[in-house]
């Protein structure tokens, strides 16, 4: 019985060492997931930070680029004009002309 009693107590001592090395190993894989958590956090506010971030960009690149529009829209509206005020300055120099030419005639014509 001494030998058994000695094999128990040996294997008392071994659980008891395990269960202390298995705490241990618990406390240490604890802490590790509470640092894991607090990284992951710290990594999620960032992340929302920057997508807020990127949201006003969106917004601001999508109000300059409807005034970009806009402004094209004026530009081209000041081009159509500006041709057809060209247009127009062309023509008035040979529709005065044609005008005097016909009241040159009309003199003539009355004159005679």
């Amino acid at each position: 019985m001494d030998l058994k009693e000695s094999d128990l107590g040996l294997l008392e001592n071994a659980v008891e060492e395990w269960s202390c090395e298995l705490q241990l190993r618990e406390k240490e894989l604890e802490k590790s997931k509470e640092e894991g958590e607090k990284y992951l956090d710290k990594v999620s506010r960032g992340l929302q930070g920057k997508e807020i971030q990127l949201q006003r960009n969106e917004s601001l690149l999508q109000r300059k680029e409807s005034q970009l529009q806009q402004q094209a829209r004026e530009l081209a509206l000041k081009h159509k004009e500006m041709k057809e005020i060209a247009e127009e300055h062309t023509k008035t120099p040979k529709s005065k002309e044609r005008q005097i030419e016909d009241q040159a005639k009309e003199i003539e014509l009355k004159q005679k």
